[in-house]
């Protein structure tokens, strides 16, 4: 566990496979569409020193905001705030070799983003098998019942191999780095990992530890604030300890409290944006048009999970075994089953419920990866299952169907083809195409 090795060479291999899939065409490759939107803060700043009379490459998409020159950019800086070690160190190179710093969609700072991409995700996985070793592979003298059948340590790679490569998380890695899922992934991961020594020992380090990431994973999408289901109920199982949970906050006031200033803090740029674009500190910004939830009476839950348009099961059937997982510790009231359980049906639910469930252009259903950190506790907890059962058959079948699963997913992501499928099922040959290219029936 303490051997480093693999994650370096893990960082250098996803930098590596995203610039093949590009054939190294890095020019402004990542920064359009929501993805510009995310990145206009860095070179507003550090380039333009402005916001107003910007170039912008997706027009349609960041019109002035009235009565002024100033693009209406309805994301808020997080993702800009993460990408930004990344992009200074572009720029510094640009700089040096007294290239022109004017351009903000110059190749390199697409070579910037695939680094943030890939160094973000390797960084989660790192928390997250930290994570599933303390669970399903204790240290001695703990009860081991996660690892029999199989060596605990190779139920979490085997987890980690299939969130990566048999989902969509690869594909918002490499492949769409300027939008903001990896970087919501990451910040969970964290969480998730330090939150036993938030509860077991309050301190002020500890509440950094969590409050930063959860505050700065809000800012990147607002509705993970409801992440904060899971933080609450975290390693509650009885109403006692629900009680206990309650005193737990009443008592250390003054180290959890510290959440809420970090939020405020983190804020306060966001709320200077805002002013200066519109004059209010306070704005929605997907006001005019922009999305509202329109579906709360008759949420499109079907769609998101089925529909050839972005449906999470579609595109990543091998989060059925992560939800079985999910359901089975639910039951057993066993690693936080419940909450997240609790946390993800209310997620689907407000995704379901949002004008446009279908997240716009995507691969897969992108609102979930956020969260795949929570329900692969469940994922490691089906194969820990699937290991002990001893049945030879079905963990050959097992096998086969993550081969193959695996080998699905990244030939579909590598094929060239715009894999978006109007919510109406407008151009679902597109999909049926790159389907029957990714199984060789047709060239």
């Amino acid at each position: 566990m303490r051997k480093s090795w693999p994650w370096p060479i893990l960082f250098i291999l996803l930098y590596v496979y995203g610039s093949w899939l590009i054939d190294n065409r890095h020019g402004g490759y990542y920064i359009s569409s929501d993805a510009e939107g995310y990145f206009m803060y860095l070179p507003a700043v550090f380039i333009h020193h402005r916001f107003e009379n910007i170039p912008v490459k997706t027009v349609a998409q960041f019109p002035d905001y009235p009565g002024t020159h100033k693009p209406w950019n309805r994301y808020t800086y997080g993702v800009a705030l993460m990408e930004a070690p990344f992009f200074l160190a572009a720029y510094a190179s640009r700089w040096i070799q007294k290239l022109d710093l004017s351009d903000p969609f110059a190749a390199d700072y697409s070579v910037a983003l695939l680094l943030a991409g890939s160094f973000y995700l390797t960084f989660g996985l790192f928390f997250l098998y930290k994570t599933l070793i303390r669970i399903f592979d204790p240290p001695p003298g703990t009860a081991r019942e996660w690892a029999t059948g199989l060596n605990g340590k190779r139920i979490v790679w085997i987890t980690l191999v299939v969130l990566v490569l048999g989902t969509n998380l690869l594909h918002y890695a490499i492949r769409e780095p300027g939008m903001s899922h990896i970087y919501s992934f990451a910040l969970i991961c964290i969480l998730q990992y330090y939150l036993p020594a938030f509860y077991r020992t309050p301190s002020v380090r500890n509440t950094l530890r969590v409050g930063l990431p959860f505050c700065l994973t809000t800012l990147i999408r607002p509705t993970n604030i409801l992440l904060f289901i899971f933080i609450f109920l975290f390693d509650v199982y009885t109403r006692p300890q629900f009680r206990e949970r309650i005193r737990w906050y009443v008592q250390n006031f003054r180290y959890w409290a510290l959440v809420p200033v970090i939020g405020f803090l983190l804020a306060i740029p966001q709320m200077c944006y805002w002013y200066y674009l519109t004059g209010q500190p306070i704005f929605y910004s997907y006001s005019g048009g922009n999305g509202a939830f329109i579906y709360w009476a008759q949420p499109k839950l079907y769609n998101i999970f089925f529909h050839l348009c972005n449906g999470f099961l579609v595109y990543s059937p091998l989060m059925i075994f992560a939800l079985i997982g999910t359901v089975l510790l639910a039951v057993k009231n066993k690693e936080n089953g419940r909450p997240v359980g609790a946390l993800f049906m209310i997620v689907a639910y407000v995704c379901a419920s949002w004008q446009f469930w279908w997240f716009g252009g995507a691969y897969g259903y992108r609102a979930f990866i956020d969260f795949y950190p929570l329900p692969a506790v469940g994922l490691a907890y089906y194969f820990s299952r699937l290991f002990q059962s001893g049945r030879a058959w079905l963990i050959a079948l097992h096998i086969i169907i993550l081969i193959f699963f695996i080998g699905l997913n990244l030939r579909m992501d590598s094929i060239r083809y715009y894999y978006q499928i109007e919510p109406d099922a407008h151009n679902a040959e597109v999909f049926w195409t790159a389907l029957r290219k990714s199984l060789w029936l047709e060239p």
